[in-house]
């Protein structure tokens, strides 16, 4: 992959396990939104209400849904290995934003494999996952939402792809692998944080 760094098959697998998830878990949770919503604007305005419903109706169409989150992959792939090729830079880890975009994808892997087992549950059980963060958005329950089992084995890959494809020392990627995880906690933090209503 350093040599001859090819990310098409990987966007691809990528792309179509977060647009699958993300399709099926909105459609798990609109009614769940819907009854929410109903809660929050009880005795307040009824056109607001409806018009609330009507959003919740349209966001959470799947051809709507399927769009959208296309869209999110592709901005977060291609954002997030900008900058990651901008922190290597710094670091002097040799790596060109190609490369860097394939290793991106491959550490990826971990959460599609984590995204196909929670539609298998979703499909299964008819309970969409994620649903405190949704109905009681904190940085608390969107940590808990964001990282799991395949986030710290997607950190793992990550050391490891920086190690072997950016031919540094064991610690400097150790050391890198750190940074980037605290950042990324730091940005659901913040993001979460900008998101919520109260």
């Amino acid at each position: 992959y350093r040599e001859n760094p090819k990310y098409g098959i990987l966007f691809l697998i990528t792309a179509l396990c977060t647009v699958v998830f993300s399709v099926i878990q909105s459609n798990l949770l609109k009614e769940i939104l819907k009854e929410n919503m109903e809660k929050q604007l009880e005795g307040s305005d009824p056109q607001a209400l409806e018009l609330s419903k009507r959003i919740i109706d349209v966001s959470t169409k799947p051809i709507i849904k399927a769009f959208s989150s296309f869209i999110g992959v592709v901005v977060v792939v291609f954002v997030s290995a900008f900058i990651l090729f901008i922190i290597f830079k710094i670091s002097e880890v040799v790596l060109n934003y190609k490369q860097t975009v394939t290793l991106s994808l491959l550490t990826g892997l971990p959460t599609c494999i984590g995204s196909i087992i929670k539609i298998i549950y979703m499909l299964i059980t008819k309970k969409a996952v994620g649903i405190n963060a949704a109905l009681n958005p904190s940085i608390k329950n969107a940590l808990i939402s964001t990282f799991d089992i395949f986030t710290i084995w997607q950190y793992v890959l990550l050391g490891i792809g920086i190690y072997a494809m950016g031919k540094t020392s064991k610690k400097k990627a150790t050391i890198l692998t750190i940074i980037l995880a605290v950042l990324s906690i730091g940005f659901t933090a913040l993001i979460t944080l900008l998101t919520m209503n109260k």
